[in-house]
């Protein structure tokens, strides 16, 4: 029986239009979660990587040439190989076979499956940006997202996991793995104090969790402290809001060209 047996009005159909329903919506072995490669169009597509690196020029996010299709957003090749949201090589891209060998050669050198994508990764924020979880104590009740302020700011310490961003202890009280924080990439690089705070941080959210507590008291003000005092004194400024297609915040306005043709 076809894909459609549970939807209300299937089994009225006729055999015809079973069939093709069947195969239009035909999913076969999760193919259809892959990013898809595409080339012509006759419409306008902007990228909608928050951290494009073409925001900074005259063509805003806009897309020239190739771009992949994720989900329901586009992107630039580049650009969704660097959020992390995907562990596949380029090959597995749906339309590969499609594109022109330089093309499928670029596909390659941005998609490359790593046995470490399910480790989360931890670092200083380069720039401000939102917090992913959905009641981020930083929100202060409103949410995390455009166009409401940053959650995250520039110079804290923040955790990326499958193209999300969190604040350590919003990622820690989210439950998503269950891993030492010792364990989790970039961990090596940070200072012995953040060591001890983020450990410790990270052992009393876990005995909330255990003994069914609730840590909404909890303000989510210690994320400043990790880095606290490497951290400029410019956090107390409004964070500024980000837009679609308006430019994103750049803390750092000399982006080689390298770069730039690296993502695009």
């Amino acid at each position: 029986m076809g894909l459609f047996f549970r939807i209300d009005g299937y089994d009225s159909l006729s055999d015809d239009k079973k069939k093709l329903l069947d195969e239009l919506y035909k999913k076969d072995n999760g193919s259809y979660l892959l990013p898809k490669a595409e080339t012509t169009s006759f419409e306008k597509y902007f990228c909608a990587a928050q951290e494009c690196p073409n925001s900074i020029l005259k063509s805003k996010y806009k897309i020239i040439g190739p771009r992949i299709r994720y989900q329901t957003k586009t992107y630039h090749p580049g650009c969704l190989a660097a959020m992390g949201k995907v562990n596949i090589d380029g090959v597995e891209v749906k339309n590969y076979d499609s594109l022109s060998d330089y093309q499928k050669g670029r596909l390659r050198t941005f998609f490359q499956k790593s046995n470490e994508f399910h480790i989360p990764f931890i670092e200083k924020a380069t720039d401000d940006n939102y917090c992913t979880l959905a009641d981020c104590p930083n929100a202060n009740g409103r949410p995390s997202k455009f166009p409401w302020p940053y959650t995250i700011k520039f110079g804290q310490l923040q955790i990326k996991f499958h193209g999300d961003i969190y604040h350590p202890k919003c990622f820690k009280s989210s439950q998503i793995v269950n891993m030492d924080v010792k364990s989790f990439r970039g961990y090596d690089s940070l200072s012995r104090r953040t060591k001890q705070l983020l450990e410790k941080s990270f052992e009393d959210i876990e005995m909330d969790n255990e003994e069914g507590e609730s840590s909404g008291n909890d303000d989510g003000s210690d994320s400043f402290d990790y880095e606290s005092d490497q951290m400029d004194d410019n956090n107390d400024e409004p964070p500024a809001k980000k837009s679609k297609i308006m430019e994103p915040q750049v803390q750092d306005g000399n982006v080689s060209n390298e770069i730039i043709q690296k993502r695009i």
